[in-house]
C-alpha cells in the first residue's frame, strides 16, 4: 500500500494536506535564523517507507532530495512521533512561490518492519570473528515475527490445492526435496496431513522427553500450536514457503527451485519477491542501530527476554511468537533471540576480514546458516552476532524456523 502526503513550501508560510490516514499531525516550520533549515514533524502509527521529493517549477517536474539535506526520521520509519529536518537547496529564495514538496509514505506489508540501509561492524570478539565492515545498500522489510505453523499451514493448504506439493512418508516435498517432517513419531509434530481430506492441520503435540517437549512444556497438549512458530521445516521448505507467498499476492518467485542459482546468478539483494534474509541482514537487523550484543541491548539474557535454556529450560518448547516483548529489537522486532533457530539465504563459510557490501555469502557450500539461538539452546547462542550450527538444507528438527525478508521497491 502507498500513501502519500503533499507539502507546499511558500516562502516563510509553510502548510500541509494529509492524504494518509495512518500519518498525522504534519507540521513544518521554517528557521528564522538564516540557517535555510525546515522541521518537520509528524506521527505515524504503522512502520513504513518516507521518502522526500521537491519540484522548484510548481510541480510540474519532480526529483529526489538527497539524503545529505535530510536529518532525522526519513526513509525506514517506526511507529511514534517523528520529525525530520530538511536543508533548503540554494537557489531557491529566487522562486519560493513555485517551490514544492513531497513526501511520499510506503506503508510495510502487515507483519513486516522496514529496515533502513546502512553500514555496521558485523561479527564481534569472542563470539564471530574476524570483525568486519558490512555496508547494506537496500533498505528491506523484515518479518516481526518467526513464521508461524498458522501461516506455514495456509500457505502449505494453499501450494497441496495448486498441485505444487505432495506427501511422501513422513516429509511434504516439492521439487524432490523434503520440506517439512509431519511423521506422527512422539507426537510432536504441530501440522499433520489427512490423507482422507488431502488437507493440512494444526495438532498440539503432548510428546515429553523428560525435560522438554510439548507434553513437558504444556501438558496434555494444553497450547494452541497455531501462533507458535513452524518447526521441523528445512531450508528448501523455508524457501518454498517465500515463493508460495510470494505466488499468493503476485510477486516474482525467487527461488523456483533452482537451488544451485542461490546466491549466485539469482542476487536476494535484487529479488522483487518474499526470500530468506541474508546472515548480513539478520545480524545488521538484531543489532539495529548500536551494535548490540543482544536485540535488546547488553543486559545478560533472562527467561523474560527470551525463550531458551539456561541452567534448565525456560519452556522447555517454543513459545508463541513474540511473548517476549521486552526482548524485542529497537526496531520492535520479536525473538531475535532463542525460540527457534532461523534459517538464512547464505551457504556456511568462514568470515573474511575486509570491508564488503551487499554480501550474498559463498556461491556454493554444504550447508545453510542459522541465526538467533532456541529454546533448545543455552545463552551463548543469543547475541546477535552468533553463527548457529549449519546445517545441510534438507535438515528438519523441532529448534528450526525461519521469518520472511524482502527487498523494499
Amino acid at each position: 500500500m502507498k500513501k502519500t502526503l503533499i507539502t507546499i513550501l511558500l516562502g516563510a508560510v509553510l502548510a500541509c494536506s494529509a492524504l494518509a490516514a495512518t500519518v498525522s499531525g504534519v507540521n513544518f516550520a521554517q528557521r528564522t535564523d538564516g540557517s535555510r533549515l525546515v522541521d518537520i514533524s509528524y506521527s505515524i502509527d504503522t512502520a513504513g517507507t518516507v521518502t522526500v521529493e521537491r519540484s522548484l517549477d510548481n510541480g510540474a517536474t519532480w526529483t529526489a532530495v538527497p539524503s545529505s539535506q535530510l536529518t532525522g526520521d526519513f526513509g525506514a520509519v517506526t511507529p511514534g512521533n517523528r520529525s525530520m529536518v530538511y536543508g533548503l537547496p540554494a537557489g531557491v529564495d529566487a522562486n519560493l512561490a513555485m517551490f514544492r514538496v513531497n513526501l511520499e509514505y510506503s506503508s510495510a506489508p502487515a507483519g513486516m518492519a522496514v529496515i533502513n540501509a546502512g553500514t555496521f561492524n558485523m561479527g564481534q570478539a569472542d563470539v564471530a570473528t574476524p570483525e568486519h565492515l558490512v555496508t547494506l545498500t537496500r533498505n528491506f522489510y523484515l518479518g516481526q515475527n518467526e513464521v508461524t505453523n498458522a501461516e506455514f499451514l495456509e500457505a502449505l493448504n494453499w501450494a497441496k490445492a495448486q498441485g505444487l506439493v505432495s506427501v511422501v512418508g513422513d516429509y511434504v516435498q516439492q521439487y524432490g526435496v523434503n520440506l517439512l517432517r509431519i511423521g506422527s513419531d512422539y507426537d510432536r509434530y504441530e501440522i499433520r496431513y489427512n490423507a482422507g481430506t488431502q488437507q493440512f492441520y494444526l495438532q498440539a503435540g503432548t510428546w515429553d522427553a523428560g525435560s522438554y517437549g510439548p507434553g513437558e512444556a504444556y501438558p496434555g497438549g494444553s497450547y494452541d500450536p497455531a501462533n507458535h512458530p513452524v518447526k521441523y521445516v528445512s531450508w528448501y521448505g523455508a524457501a518454498c514457503y517465500c515463493d508460495w507467498r510470494s505466488q499468493m499476492e503476485n510477486l516474482p518467485r525467487y527461488y523456483e527451485g533452482q537451488w544451485g542459482q542461490i546466491p549466485s546468478p539469482r542476487d536476494p539483494y535484487t529479488a522483487a519477491g518474499y526470500r530468506l534474509p541474508t546472515e548480513a541482514e539478520w545480524e545488521f537487523a538484531a543489532q539495529y542501530d548500536g551494535e548490540r550484543t543482544y536485540p535488546w541491548g547488553p543486559a545478560a539474557p533472562t527467561c523474560t527476554l527470551a525463550n531458551y535454556r539456561p541452567s534448565g529450560y525456560c519452556v522447555g518448547w517454543s513459545s508463541p511468537v513474540g511473548e517476549h516483548p521486552a526482548g524485542a529489537s529497537s526496531l520492535g522486532l520479536q525473538d531475535m533471540a532463542g525460540n527457534v533457530w532461523e534459517w538464512c539465504n547464505d551457504w556456511y563459510d568462514s568470515y573474511s576480514a575486509g570491508a564488503v557490501s551487499d554480501p550474498p555469502g559463498p556461491n556454493s557450500g554444504s550447508a545453510r546458516v542459522v541465526r538467533g539461538g532456541s529454546w533448545h539452546t543455552d545463552s551463548s547462542t543469543l547475541p546477535c552476532a552468533y553463527r548457529g550450527f549449519s546445517y545441510s538444507p534438507s535438515y528438519t528438527n523441532r529448534f528450526l524456523g525461519f521469518r520472511l525478508c524482502r527487498t523494499l521497491p
